[in-house]
């Protein structure tokens, strides 16, 4: 006689977050402002900056500043080797990655400042980039994928 007993152990998952797509992060940008986020879009690497933009959202325009997050790039791991191999060749792909978004948050104003220097800054949102050139940066802390893909827009 052979007795057979099961034993069934079930473990939660819990599911990876579904990746955002730009332009639902661009007119957001209070929702997702100091949350980790999964973005998907066309990452561009140019000689000031390395930023993310999609062609179908506000004609492609550069929205939000890419940092990456100290030793990613230097990562031995798929995703990071593919992106420098692709950027290094056409300066974007089609990335999908996850890190903690910044979006524009009041300046902070040091109380040592001249009355008018306060006055002027009074109201002002911090900007990031070269210049402050962008409303919101992410920094990342991993690549999920990347894709060698044409954006339809840059040659």
């Amino acid at each position: 006689m052979v007795i057979v007993v099961g034993l069934g152990i079930c473990f939660a998952q819990t599911e990876p977050p579904k990746a955002l797509d730009l332009c639902t992060v661009a007119t957001n940008i209070q929702t997702y402002h100091r949350r980790q986020v999964r973005i998907k879009a066309f990452l561009g690497v140019g000689a000031e900056s390395t930023a993310l933009y999609d062609p179908k959202c506000r004609a492609g325009e550069l929205l939000i500043l890419v940092a990456f997050n100290d030793g990613i790039l230097k990562s031995k791991e798929k995703g990071p080797k593919e992106l420098l191999r692709i950027t290094k060749k056409k300066r974007y792909a089609l990335v999908t990655i996850e890190g903690m978004l910044y979006g524009p948050e009041p300046v902070a104003i040091d109380p040592n400042f001249p009355e008018w220097l306060k006055d002027r800054l009074a109201g002002s949102v911090q900007h990031y980039g070269h210049l402050g050139s962008f409303e919101m940066k992410i920094d990342v802390e991993k690549v999920i994928d990347v894709r060698d893909v044409s954006d339809g827009v840059r040659p």
